[in-house]
């Protein structure tokens, strides 16, 4: 059966897709811009129903060549066929859809240069065709591995490492890890760069606790790159799309590594949640700041604090913040923060951030600042 049919992009899906209507119901489509007419092959996926462009018939005046080299196979990147005006109108529409009901919204201010923007990056090592180890990122909608040498968004030393170790991984005969078979070494490696101070850490998971030619391949790395500041070996060998697991071990320098942001220092681990764009992240913290116009004598409450990159910027300017995180880690993270930064008028709690608030008296707090995770606030806080 051909599934193949000639139809027209009438928008975009909330991660870029373009969109298609497939007898009343709505399907994504990767490449593919507003307005463009293609030959859609309808591909029916378990749990649901995708389409790829066989040929373009008409072509939109927003599409551009993408930066990347990669854009088409990779599945880490959605919208770089757009030109940056389609792009700023795309997330445009989907801030007002999302906050239209708040009150009136204001232009996005886009970056002016994403590349290399990501401090942290993932790379995931497999055997090609050729039985050849890669390093790259998965292929869209599958858990194939695509070669990449140079990522356009990843910062370059990133890239750098993890080609690296795929070169020490073939010298030293160390395997990547099957998740299906449950064979092999290593599964990925995690980098995070300090973009601020330049240090960074790496954290490479394995199948197994056991990394073998370990010593060696340290010592390869280290030389190879000797702005490495840390290594952490993780180990997952759960069949997941989750990178970490809670098993870790350090196995050379230092497990986190220091950033400057907005003027302050945090401390980052592997596990740490920190924001993967440092420019527009200071940039809407510094915004948000403003906005919420902090007196001295007020009280407030940063919920969902994470490691307190929000918590000690407010301290700067109320009489004293409490940031509250479920996660107990991450708020040893932020008390370390508080105390390497000297900031006394802040403290942290390890609970959930509802129930919390719920327990306190009416009035004990003069704001709330709110960057709650994904899935969003808890019911019993709002």
């Amino acid at each position: 059966m051909n599934n193949n049919k000639v139809m027209t992009c009438i928008g975009y899906s909330q991660n870029g897709h373009g969109i298609v209507d497939v007898k009343g119901k709505h399907v994504e489509v990767p490449n593919l811009i507003k307005g463009e007419q293609a030959l859609i092959k309808i591909v029916k996926r378990k749990g649901f129903t995708s389409g790829a462009v066989v040929s373009r018939k008409r072509t939109a005046k927003a599409r551009v060549k993408p930066p990347c080299q990669y854009f088409e196979r990779c599945g880490g990147c959605q919208i770089q066929h757009l030109s940056n005006d389609e792009q700023r109108n795309f997330k445009q529409k989907l801030v007002y859809k999302s906050l239209k009901s708040f009150g009136k919204i204001k232009p996005i201010e886009m970056m002016t240069d994403a590349t290399g923007y990501r401090n942290k990056c993932v790379h995931t090592f497999a055997r090609n065709k050729k039985g050849k180890i890669i390093a790259g990122l998965y292929q869209n909608y599958s858990h194939r591995v695509i070669a990449i040498e140079r990522c356009y968004i990843h910062d370059q030393r990133a890239d750098a490492i993890a080609n690296s170790l795929r070169d020490l991984m073939e010298k030293l005969n160390i395997e990547p890890y099957d998740e299906d078979r449950k064979t092999g070494d290593i599964r990925h490696l995690l980098t995070r760069v300090a973009k601020g101070t330049g240090q960074v850490l790496l954290t490479i998971v394995t199948g197994t606790a056991n990394l073998p030619q370990r010593d060696k391949l340290i010592a390869a790395l280290v030389k190879a790159h000797p702005e490495i500041d840390g290594i952490v070996q993780n180990i997952n060998g759960k069949k997941t799309s989750l990178v970490l697991s809670r098993r870790q071990k350090l196995l050379y320098g230092k497990a986190e590594i220091v950033d400057t942001l907005c003027e302050k220092q945090f401390k980052i681990s592997a596990q740490s949640f920190y924001q993967i764009n440092r420019s527009q992240t200071e940039k809407i913290y510094r915004y948000a700041l403003k906005l919420a116009n902090i007196k001295r004598h007020e009280r407030i409450l940063d919920a969902y604090c994470g490691i307190g990159t929000i918590s000690l910027l407010l301290a700067d300017k109320a009489k004293s913040v409490v940031g509250v995180e479920v996660n107990p880690a991450a708020v040893a993270n932020a008390k370390e923060n508080a105390m390497l930064n000297d900031v006394k008028n802040v403290s942290f709690v390890a609970q959930d951030a509802g129930e919390y608030l719920k327990a306190q008296k009416r009035g004990s707090f003069d704001g709330v600042v709110l960057d709650p995770p994904r899935e969003g606030c808890n019911k019993v806080l709002i």
